[in-house]
């Protein structure tokens, strides 16, 4: 990552609106790029809502995958971004309803472990999702397997069970069955500085024991994760709107940051310090 970012060059006043100004499309990240958890970043509402009055084609990336795209639009208004409509928001959870239908064509059942806001983005695409109705006190040794699971989907899952886990590793036994994460993220942080467990919810089953905890990838041919430093979100954003790969700025960190730079896209990281710092903001 280090090397990656070796011709990075540190721009302000008239450089950045040279830049702007050279972009027709910007990409940006949203938690702790634009917003904190319910409080948007100083000044980061103006700038986004100037972009879009001025005709800048501005998308949002996001790989939080537990709310569907309709909830965000309330967010962004409710934050003071009053511009933005639902066609420019990109989700995880979007993005794998939209790679499961329009690339892999999917036919047949998705194993979903997420919340509700990923659900409802497979239903919203028309992607059947096994339905949760075990007893509770189902073993996997009684419990029902659906039939025709053609992919396992792995979101935040906030109700996760060991049950769920092994149904998964059921699943998938069939090479055929894809397996997709809404996003290779390890842990994602809580604004009271605790963490969320990421990607280390389920995995294919093989010779590794480790590989029935942890995702990794391009360990299993077919496995996939959806947001990341690869380019499955650039497709499908792509796919949208006529973006092209050629330099075009994207804020962001860690894998954001990557995600851009392995979709040959021009990369800014905005980095906010403290106002009695000094460097200032």
């Amino acid at each position: 990552m280090a090397g990656a970012f070796k011709g990075c060059q540190k721009i302000r006043g008239p450089q950045i609106r040279n830049l702007l100004d050279a972009k027709d499309f910007i990409l940006l990240d949203c938690d702790g790029v634009i917003w904190h958890g319910e409080k948007a970043i100083t000044g980061a509402a103006k700038v986004v809502n100037s972009l879009i009055r001025h005709g800048k084609n501005v998308v949002f990336v996001t790989n939080n995958c537990t709310r569907p795209r309709e909830n965000y639009v309330h967010k962004f208004c409710r934050l003071g971004f009053t511009d933005v409509i639902l066609e420019q928001i990109f989700s995880s959870s979007y993005c794998s309803a939209l790679y499961l239908r329009d690339v892999v064509k999917i036919r047949g059942q998705v194993f979903v472990m997420g919340c509700d806001g990923l659900r409802r983005e497979l239903d919203e695409a028309g992607i059947p999702c096994v339905e949760e109705a075990d007893d509770p006190d189902a073993t996997i040794y009684d419990c029902a397997l659906a039939p025709d699971v053609k992919a396992v989907l792995v979101g935040h899952d906030d109700k996760m069970t060991f049950l769920k886990l092994a149904k998964a590793s059921c699943y998938l036994r069939d090479p055929d069955c894809l397996f997709l994460a809404t996003d290779n993220d390890p842990w994602h942080p809580l604004s009271s500085g605790r963490i969320l467990p990421g990607r280390c919810h389920a995995g294919r089953p093989s010779h590794d024991p480790s590989s029935m905890l942890l995702l990794r990838e391009g360990g299993f041919g077919q496995d996939l994760a959806i947001h990341g430093p690869i380019h499955p979100p650039l497709n499908t954003v792509q796919s949208s709107c006529p973006l092209c790969r050629k330099p075009s700025p994207k804020n962001g960190v860690s894998t954001s940051m990557l995600h851009g730079w392995d979709g040959v896209l021009g990369v800014v990281l905005i980095l906010f310090l403290p106002p009695n710092t000094a460097s200032g903001v």
